[in-house]
């Protein structure tokens, strides 16, 4: 897979949530389940005609941890089935008609639970998230946070890990004002293995508090697959 960076949003932070468009608490699934992808607009819909998006490749984990890829035909407000996914932390339009992205809401689904959603007009998911696969380890490069306000306000986040289904661990913590950002690097040398990720790695950027509600938050982070060690 080689380096993969991930970047999120969250427009409307009021406490305690991951940094992911949807908002709130993002829910790791136990095991891969039926997966469907559906929009809340007719005109994403792969029909010639269509003016959203016609064709989304989604990206994530198998139930054995493997990377998977798949792209698929849009069906407007009617559920399309995709593979059975474990994890899914990306997707993107990949056609479109005349608007040249999705007019509406596209989300992945296990029953209810969104797994990964592009927001309209957007043409990809926005999403601080991801699983690292089996068999390989990684390398984090670095991460990035900082919020949009235009009067005074601060945020703290952590990076947070869990590794094959055990518990969550605060990597780090870092705070960020409206005029303070911040950005963390783990460089790798002949002297430095810099941040390792074992295999099977659930990472997230999660906002731990606010000075004020309503804040928009972006980060993001970016690590190197290597392989098996």
């Amino acid at each position: 897979m080689g380096m993969i960076y991930k970047y999120g949003k969250n427009g409307d932070v009021d406490a305690a949530e991951d940094v992911w468009t949807p908002g709130g608490d993002y829910a790791f699934p136990s095991a891969a389940a039926a997966t469907v992808i559906v929009s809340d607009d007719i005109n994403d819909d792969g029909d010639v005609a269509s003016t959203g998006a016609r064709t989304v490749t989604v990206e994530g984990l198998l139930a054995d941890y493997v990377y998977h890829k798949e792209t698929i035909t849009m069906d407007g407000t009617t559920d399309v089935d995709l593979s059975q996914f474990l994890r899914v932390f990306r997707a993107y339009v990949a056609t479109a008609g005349s608007s040249g992205a999705n007019e509406g809401t596209i989300q992945i689904k296990h029953g209810a639970t969104v797994l990964c959603q592009i927001d309209p007009l957007v043409g990809q998911s926005l999403m601080a998230i991801v699983t690292t696969p089996a068999g390989a380890w990684s390398n984090l490069m670095g991460w990035w946070a900082e919020l949009d306000r235009a009067t005074s306000a601060s945020a703290t986040l952590a990076l947070m890990m869990s590794t094959n289904g055990g518990p969550w661990l605060q990597k780090e913590v870092r705070s960020v004002t409206n005029i303070s950002p911040m950005a963390r690097e783990y460089p790798v040398s002949k002297d430095s293995e810099g941040f390792r990720i074992p295999p099977k790695t659930d990472i997230k950027l999660r906002v731990l508090s606010v000075s004020v509600a309503n804040l928009i938050m972006y980060g993001g982070f970016d690590y190197d697959v290597m392989g098996a060690q």
